[in-house]
C-alpha cells in the first residue's frame, strides 16, 4: 500500500507521484511511432531487465533499474526523432504555440515550469509541483501529475484539432514520466532537453530553436 506521500496510477506503466517532486515528462503525438517499434523496444527492455536482475543476483551486486530505464527511454526518444512517417503537427508554429500556451496556463498555479522543448512530434517537459494542492486530494501537498497532464493534453488537443480541421486522437494516451532525484540529475535532464533540436539536426545551437525554454532559477551553471 502506498503511504500518504505517494499516489499511484496504472495504465500501461506505473506512475509514481511523490509529493513536492520535480517531474520529467515526455508526451507524443498519436501515431508518432508504429506499434511494432514500441513492442520491439519493450521486448528489448524486458530482456535486458531479466538479464541484469540475474547477473545482479549472481554477483550480489546492487541492481539499478533507473539506469536501465533511462537507456530504454533514450532509445525510444531516438526513434521519435528519426521516424519520418508519422504526424509532425508540432512543426507548425501555430500548433507549437498552442502547446506553449497550455503549459504556461498551469505555470504558477498548478506547477512551476522548469523546462520544455517542443519537437515536431513530441514534447519534453519538466515541472515542479511542490507546495500545491488539488481536489479531491486537499490533504496532499502536490498536484496529481495525471490530472495535470490530462488537462494540458485535452485543451491543447481540442484547439490544435480545430486549427488543423481534423478530428480524432491528437496525443498518445500514455506519457513517460520520471521523478528527478537531485540537482545533478535535474541539470543533466535540462541539458538533454535543450539539446534535443541540435541532436536531431534541426538547428546548430539550442538557442536557435524557438520552442525551447528553461527556468534559469533551476539550472546550475
Amino acid at each position: 500500500m502506498a503511504d500518504d506521500d505517494t499516489i499511484f496510477f496504472h495504465r500501461k506503466l506505473p506512475h509514481i507521484q511523490p509529493k513536492d517532486s520535480i517531474f520529467f515528462i515526455t508526451f507524443r503525438l498519436f501515431g508518432s511511432l508504429p506499434a511494432g517499434i514500441i513492442a520491439a523496444l519493450k521486448e528489448e527492455y524486458e530482456s535486458e531487465l531479466r538479464l541484469a536482475k540475474g547477473e545482479s543476483h549472481a554477483n550480489r551486486e546492487e541492481f539499478d533499474p533507473a539506469m536501465l530505464h533511462r537507456r530504454y527511454f533514450e532509445r525510444f526518444d531516438e526513434f521519435l526523432e528519426k521516424y519520418s512517417e508519422g504526424p509532425k503537427y508540432l512543426s507548425t508554429p501555430e500548433i507549437a504555440q498552442i502547446v506553449v500556451d497550455a503549459i504556461n496556463w498551469g505555470n504558477g498555479i498548478r506547477y512551476t515550469t522548469v523546462c520544455y522543448c517542443i519537437m515536431p512530434n513530441h514534447v519534453h517537459l519538466v515541472i515542479d509541483v511542490g507546495g500545491r494542492t488539488v481536489e479531491p486530494y486537499p490533504q496532499r501537498s502536490s498536484y496529481v501529475l495525471s490530472r495535470i497532464m490530462e488537462s494540458l493534453k485535452r485543451h491543447s488537443a481540442r484547439r490544435s484539432n480545430t486549427v488543423l480541421h481534423r478530428t480524432g486522437h491528437f496525443w498518445q494516451k500514455e506519457s513517460y514520466d520520471h521523478v528527478i532525484r537531485d540537482g545533478n540529475e535535474l541539470n543533466s535532464i535540462i541539458r538533454y532537453i535543450v539539446d534535443n533540436p541540435v541532436k536531431a539536426g534541426l538547428v546548430s545551437s539550442y538557442n536557435q530553436w524557438p520552442w525551447t525554454y528553461f527556468n534559469e532559477g533551476y539550472f546550475l551553471l
